[in-house]
């Protein structure tokens, strides 16, 4: 009974990831601000701003309507700015990792609309710099649980363009961000929580592309 039921798992496992498709994607961006500030009828440069971003992916389509995989988040942003004739720069790094589980509810040809429930942490540290030296000036951790709706449009069988749909996103959001007191020799420490419908604080569109094996 034991042998007969090993094989048929083993059979069952075997048709399930047979079927699967293995993919990977993402996105990657890059973006710069620069602006001018006058008054008194003279013009001078503003603050000037610098982002990077890129967000690898990879999954399983386990078949046609279910999947999962892990969205891995990278970012820099920098901004430099002249206060008294001395430059102060600020730098923000992060990080995120978000495993998600994948729902195809309707195809429409050769485009799927989907929705995402995921799982997301991120990291993030902001450092200033001035007269060459440099402090940490905040710390940001972030967990929340979100479902994203999406859509993909299969160019080839390989090639496949998507979008994530954030302005219609729900989910819940627990911020806790520590102010480091290198000045004043006092740590202030918040927590936030809350729930969101919406873009929440990003892009209200996500674009990318995904290779399919």
């Amino acid at each position: 009974m034991m042998k007969k039921l090993f094989f048929t798992l083993v059979f069952v496992a075997a048709a399930f990831f047979c079927n699967a498709q293995l993919f990977v994607g993402g996105n990657i961006g890059l973006g710069t601000t620069a602006n001018k500030v006058t008054a008194n009828s003279t013009t001078t440069d503003g603050p000037k701003s610098f982002t990077f971003y890129f967000n690898p992916s990879v999954g399983y389509m386990f078949n046609d309507n279910m999947g999962a995989g892990i969205v891995l988040g990278f970012s820099t942003t920098t901004v430099k700015e002249k206060e008294l004739n001395e430059e102060l720069k600020g730098t923000l790094n992060s990080f995120s990792v978000s495993p998600y589980f994948r729902y195809v509810f309707a195809n429409f040809g050769d485009i799927d609309l989907y929705a995402d429930a995921m799982f997301t942490y991120s990291y993030a540290k902001t450092k200033g710099t001035a007269a060459n030296t440099t402090v940490d000036i905040n710390k940001t951790n972030i967990w929340g649980v979100s479902v994203v709706p999406g859509i993909s449009y299969s160019l080839t069988d390989n090639i496949l363009f998507y979008s994530n749909l954030n302005l219609l996103q729900l989910g819940y959001q627990s911020i806790k961000e520590t102010e480091f007191g290198e000045f004043s020799n006092l740590d202030v420490e918040t927590i936030d929580n809350n729930f969101y419908f919406g873009v929440n604080n990003n892009s209200p569109i996500t674009l990318g592309i995904i290779y399919v094996f």
